[in-house]
């Protein structure tokens, strides 16, 4: 499956529904699924929640699902894949809180967040491919959500 690396708490909020957009310099013609990757290093929860704009901040507690201590969210969640988005479309003109002028704005949506995250995966650049067996094992809410003919 394709991979996408995201530092957290960005991953994170990918996978809540809380961020519908990710910044890039560059674009992709790829359309699909995305297993989200936390790299090993992270941006710092309050770093980057300080940098949010009041709009930004206010979708993040308006949803209720963001949780700084949840263990996928945490500085210490690193090297490992948390959950999956569908990537919809590529575009410059995004109109959401999240899209940054003068990026290429990655449009996502259906996200998922994993209830166990799957360890000790490096990662890279771009969107990369990750054949680990491990993802036969993967749950939401309980339920496998892969089998062998999905990957």
């Amino acid at each position: 499956m394709k991979v996408l690396s995201v530092k957290n708490p960005w991953a994170y909020l990918i996978c809540i529904g809380v961020k519908d957009v990710e910044n890039r310099s560059w674009t992709t013609k790829y359309r699909g699924t995305l297993l989200i990757h936390v790299p090993s290093k992270n941006a710092g929860q309050v770093s980057v929640l300080s940098s949010c704009t009041k709009e930004q901040m206010q979708a993040i507690e308006g949803k209720g699902v963001f949780h700084p201590q949840h263990p996928m969210c945490s500085d210490t969640c690193i090297s490992s894949i948390i959950g999956m988005v569908d990537l919809v479309d590529c575009v410059t003109n995004s109109q959401s809180i999240w899209a940054e002028a003068f990026f290429c704005h990655w449009i996502l949506k259906n996200p998922v967040l994993f209830d166990h995250p799957i360890e000790n995966v490096s990662g890279q650049l771009n969107i990369w491919d990750y054949y680990g067996l491990d993802l036969e094992y993967v749950t939401v809410n309980s339920k496998k959500i892969f089998s062998d003919e999905n990957y």
